[in-house]
C-alpha cells in the first residue's frame, strides 16, 4: 500500500480541502479495496476520509475499524446499530454532508474504487482555477463482478450543460468532486429527502448543472462494480422498472424547476420505450410488446422495435448484439 503524500509547503495551507464521502454496507469484500484508492492520493493538500457504515453484520465494520486504527487522523467512521436506510433515513444530509470540513466532496461508495493516484490532485486544480465551475468527474471502467469482466469501453461521457444531462446521465458518480456549498444549497432548496427518488446523484447533478459550470476531464481515473443486485442494477423486474420510472420523474421535476416547456407525452414516450427495452432485458417478450404499443407516438425506432419483439428470433439477435456492444 502506498500512503498518500502531502506536501506541508503548498499554496491551499492547513485546512482540509477536500471531504472523501464513502458510504458502505456489507462490502466486506470489496471495501479494503475502495480505502486503498483513497489512500494511493498522492496530493498537495489536506484531506478526510468520511466513511458511513449502515449496520453492516459481513464484517465490513471491523474493516474499517481496521483502517481507522491505522489513520487515526485522517478515517473517521460512524458505525450504525441500526440500518438507517431501511427506515427511509437519507445518509448523505443526515450523516454525512453536516460533518464536512473540505470546500469539496469527492463521492464514492464502498464497492467502488479509484486507480489514478492523480485523481484528487487533478481535479482540485481545475475547481480552484475555475470558480465557476461546481462540479468536475471523469471516465470510470464498468467491472462485471458476476462475470469478472470490464466493459468493452469504459463509461462516462460529455455531458455537461443541463439540455446535454436531462438526456441521460454521463456521470459516473464515483469520479465526481463537486464544491460543499453547491451540495447544500441542493439540499435546502429542492429538498430531495421528502421526495421519492430512486437515486441521489443524477438530480444533484442537475441542479449543479443549472447552478454552474460542469466540467468533463477526458480520462479514466476508477472503476465502478456492477453487482448483481443494487438499485440500478437488479435481478428484479419491478425494481429496475421503479428505477426507470423515477429516472423520468426527475426530468420532468427539473424540467419544470428550469422553467423549459417540455412535451409530457413524448417524454412518456420515452419512458415507455426504456420500460420495452427493460423488460426485454429480463426476457418478458409479452410485456415489453405492451409497453412499446403504449406510445402514442410511432416513430421509425419504434416501429422497428414492435418488428424485433414480435419475433423471438430477431429479439434474440437484438439481445445478442445489446450484449457484444458492452461486454468483452
Amino acid at each position: 500500500m502506498r500512503k498518500s503524500k502531502n506536501n506541508n509547503n503548498s499554496n491551499y495551507g492547513e485546512k482540509i480541502v477536500v471531504s472523501i464521502v464513502c458510504e458502505t454496507y456489507n462490502q466486506s469484500k470489496y471495501i479494503r479495496q475502495t480505502i486503498e484508492g483513497f489512500l494511493i492520493q498522492i496530493i498537495s493538500f489536506k484531506y478526510e476520509i468520511l466513511i458511513h457504515d449502515d449496520a453492516s453484520f459481513d464484517g465490513t465494520a471491523e474493516i474499517i475499524k481496521h483502517y481507522e486504527n491505522r489513520y487515526p487522523k485522517l478515517i473517521y467512521a460512524i458505525y450504525q446499530k441500526e440500518n438507517q436506510y431501511s427506515t427511509g433515513v437519507k445518509i448523505g444530509p443526515s450523516f454525512q454532508y453536516p460533518r464536512v470540513r473540505g470546500k469539496y466532496v469527492a463521492f464514492c461508495e464502498g464497492d467502488d474504487y479509484w486507480t489514478d493516484p492523480y485523481k484528487l490532485q487533478k481535479q482540485i486544480d481545475f475547481l480552484e482555477k475555475n470558480k465557476q465551475v461546481g462540479l468536475v468527474y471523469t471516465k470510470a471502467w464498468y467491472y462485471y463482478q458476476s462475470s469478472n469482466k470490464f466493459a468493452r469501453r469504459p463509461w462516462g461521457g460529455s455531458a455537461t450543460s443541463f439540455t446535454q444531462l436531462i438526456k441521460g446521465n454521463r456521470i459516473p458518480t464515483l469520479t465526481a468532486v463537486y464544491r460543499i456549498d453547491l451540495c447544500k444549497q441542493y439540499y435546502q432548496e429542492i429538498q430531495p429527502e421528502s421526495k421519492q427518488w430512486k437515486m441521489g446523484d443524477f438530480p444533484m447533478f442537475l441542479y449543479f448543472s443549472l447552478k454552474a459550470k460542469v466540467h468533463f476531464m477526458n480520462e479514466v481515473t476508477g472503476v465502478y462494480r456492477v453487482l448483481d443486485e443494487s438499485m440500478s442494477h437488479t435481478k428484479c423486474l419491478h425494481k429496475r422498472e421503479a428505477f426507470i420510472r423515477s429516472t423520468f420523474e426527475i426530468k420532468k421535476f427539473f424540467l419544470s424547476y428550469a422553467r423549459i416547456e417540455f412535451n409530457e407525452q413524448k417524454i412518456q414516450d420515452l419512458m415507455y420505450s426504456s420500460l420495452a427495452s427493460n423488460a426485454l432485458h429480463f426476457d418478458d417478450r409479452q410485456l415489453a410488446l405492451g409497453y412499446i404499443h403504449s406510445i402514442k407516438k410511432s416513430t421509425i425506432r419504434v416501429k422497428l422495435k414492435k418488428i424485433v419483439f414480435n419475433s423471438k428470433i430477431l429479439t434474440s439477435i437484438y439481445m445478442l448484439h445489446t450484449k457484444f456492444k458492452y461486454y468483452i
